[in-house]
């Protein structure tokens, strides 16, 4: 339900942020008209603009635009830019849905393809801790190097 004008919860987010427009306006990068605009009541924020505001000013976008939801209530500006997408997609799933995505994503950090580090954190079950055995390579031909590579493993 909505609760206040989004000029409103503009000008209350910069004074408990102790920031002026001007500054709002050089972080966002949203022309100083523009800007003025908004915080008069003149014209109302588009979604672009309205996150770069919200997430300058470390609110919850939903709060910004005048909802009663909790100021900082579930704030994305410090996370990557796809993290609100993904969770607006996510809550529409049913339970089936939201148990299957959580589990392809659980599968996706298990591939270091997909990872942003390449020594991640495995599941304790995961066969890449199941000891291998070492011995010489007898069945093929091997060049120098990874003759000297299997020699340095078996020490």
């Amino acid at each position: 339900m909505k609760k206040s004008e989004t000029k409103d919860r503009i000008k209350e987010a910069l004074e408990i942020r102790n920031m002026k427009q001007s500054e709002l306006v050089e972080k966002t990068g949203i022309d100083k008209g523009q800007m003025s605009s908004y915080i008069s009541g003149k014209y109302k924020p588009k979604q672009k603009n309205l996150h770069l505001m919200a997430r300058v000013l470390s609110v919850d976008e939903a709060w910004l635009m005048g909802y009663d939801v909790p100021m900082e209530g579930c704030i994305h500006g410090s996370l990557e830019p796809e993290i609100p997408k993904i969770i607006q997609y996510y809550e529409t799933l049913n339970n089936l849905g939201k148990e299957t995505a959580t589990e392809q994503v659980r599968l996706l950090t298990l591939d270091e393809k997909y990872t942003k580090v390449t020594s991640i954190v495995k599941e304790p079950d995961a066969d890449y801790l199941k000891p291998n055995a070492a011995h010489e390579r007898t069945d093929m031909e091997i060049k120098e190097e990874e003759r000297l590579d299997d020699e340095n493993m078996l020490d």
